[in-house]
C-alpha cells in the first residue's frame, strides 16, 4: 500500500506526459495555465501569429483592440457582441439621442442662422431643406446655417454602434421688415422662391386714400386698429395711382408698376402672381389643392383655416363692394394685379374657395394691395 501511494505522489509530480507510437505524431500535454512545459519546443504547440492585443489588458465589454490599441466600444453602456451595438444593459441597442434644431419651428428675423447639435457626443448630423428624409446621402453638417427664405429642416443623427436617432424637423420662415418713408409704417416681409412679398396688406393712407373695413368712405376710412389689422381697400385706380376715369382704358402699365407701395416695390402683374403661385408649388407642395392653404393664415377663416407655411400670411378680411358696403369678410382674401382688362375690370387674385383663383372684377370695387420689391 505504501508503495503504492508513493508510485502517485511521484505520477502527480511529472509535469508533463509525452506518448507516441511508431505511426502517430508526438502528442504535447501542456499544463493548466497554458504554458508549454521545459524541455519541450514551443513552435511544436501553436504556429499561429500571436494577436497584439492578447498581451493588453483592457475590458472587452466597453472597450475593444486594434494592433494593441485599445478605444472605448460604448460610452457608459455595454458592447453587445450579437447585435455589434451598444446595449443600454437590458439587451436593446441604445440609442442616439434626437438632434435638436434652433431655432425651432415659426418665424423669424432675416437673415437666419441654424444650427444643429445632438446631446450624443461623437454622433454625426445629416439634414436636408426641402423637407425630405435625411438619409446617409444628405448634407453634412458641419457648421451654421444661414437661410434667406422659408425652409422645412430635417436632420437625423447616428454614431455607429448606437440606433440612430428619431428624425427632427423645423419649418423656417425667415422675415425682414421694409420702412415706408411716407409714414414710417413698417411692413414685414418674406421670401417666397426668387422674389421678396410684403406679409401685410398695404395701408398707405396718403390724401384720404382706401378705406379700412368698417369704415363708410373718405369722410369716414374706419377705425384705425382695422387699418392696422387688415389694412385698407382700394380701388384698383387708387391703387395704381392713377386718376380716376369711369370709362377709360389705360393701356399696359409700362414696368414694374410703383402705384401706392412704398419706394422700391411695386403692385404685383400676372407675371409676378404666376411666379408666386409656381414657386409655392415648387418649394413644399406636391398637389394643386395644397398650394392655395399654404398662402392663407391659420386663424380668421370661417370654413377651413389655411396652414402659412411661407408666412404670406393671407387674411380673410373680404372686400369692399361699390355701394360701400362690405363683403365675404372670414371667407376670402383678394388682391389687385397691374392689369386691367378693358375699361371697367381689372386682374385680380383671391384666395378662400381652395384654388387661388385669377380673374377679372370691377375696377370700382375696394381690393387688397400686396407690393413685391423691385429687386429680386
Amino acid at each position: 500500500m505504501v508503495g503504492f501511494l508513493l508510485s502517485m505522489s511521484i505520477l502527480m509530480a511529472v509535469p508533463a506526459v509525452e506518448l507516441s507510437t511508431p505511426t502517430s505524431p508526438l502528442i504535447v500535454l501542456t499544463l493548466a495555465d497554458s504554458s508549454v512545459p521545459s524541455g519541450v519546443d514551443s513552435s511544436m504547440v501553436d504556429n499561429e501569429e500571436k494577436d497584439p492585443c492578447d498581451s493588453v489588458t483592457y475590458d472587452t465589454l466597453t472597450q475593444f483592440c486594434v494592433n494593441a490599441v485599445v478605444q472605448a466600444r460604448c460610452e457608459g453602456s455595454v458592447f453587445d457582441p450579437e447585435t455589434e451595438a451598444c446595449s443600454n444593459g437590458r439587451g436593446a441597442p441604445q440609442q442616439v439621442a434626437d438632434p435638436v434644431i434652433f431655432p425651432s419651428t415659426g418665424q423669424w428675423s432675416a437673415p437666419l442662422v441654424v444650427r444643429l447639435s445632438c446631446p450624443t457626443a461623437g454622433a454625426g448630423l445629416r439634414y436636408t431643406l426641402d423637407g425630405s428624409q435625411p438619409t446617409a446621402a444628405s448634407l453634412l453638417y458641419q457648421g451654421p446655417l444661414s437661410l434667406d427664405r422659408f425652409r422645412t429642416v430635417r436632420a437625423i443623427a447616428k454614431k455607429p454602434g448606437m440606433t440612430p436617432s428619431g428624425i427632427v424637423t423645423s419649418t423656417l420662415i425667415p422675415v425682414g421688415k421694409v420702412a415706408d418713408s411716407r409714414d414710417g409704417k413698417i411692413y414685414r416681409t418674406i421670401r417666397i422662391g426668387k422674389q421678396n412679398w410684403m406679409a401685410h396688406n398695404l395701408n398707405y393712407a396718403g390724401e384720404k386714400i382706401g378705406v379700412c373695413p368698417g369704415g363708410d368712405g373718405e369722410d369716414d376710412p374706419g377705425p384705425e386698429a382695422a387699418c392696422l389689422e387688415a389694412g385698407r381697400f382700394y380701388t384698383w385706380a387708387e391703387a395704381m395711382s392713377l386718376p380716376k376715369f369711369e370709362r377709360k382704358s389705360y393701356g399696359k402699365l409700362a414696368g414694374k408698376h410703383r402705384g401706392l407701395c412704398p419706394e422700391g416695390w411695386h403692385i404685383p402683374d400676372d407675371e409676378d402672381w404666376n411666379a408666386l403661385v409656381a414657386a409655392v408649388q415648387a418649394e413644399v407642395v406636391t398637389s394643386e389643392l395644397e398650394i392655395e392653404p399654404a398662402m392663407r393664415t391659420t386663424m380668421g377663416w370661417l370654413k377651413e383655416k389655411g396652414k402659412d407655411r411661407f408666412g404670406f400670411g393671407a387674411k380673410p378680411v373680404g372686400l369692399r363692394k361699390a355701394d360701400d358696403d362690405f363683403a365675404s369678410a372670414g371667407l376670402v382674401a383678394q388682391f389687385w394685379s397691374a392689369v386691367e382688362s378693358g375699361e371697367r375690370e381689372a386682374s385680380f387674385r383671391s384666395l378662400g374657395g381652395g384654388r387661388v383663383v385669377a380673374g377679372q372684377v370691377p375696377k370700382a370695387l375696394g381690393l387688397s394691395v400686396r407690393c413685391v420689391s423691385d429687386t429680386p
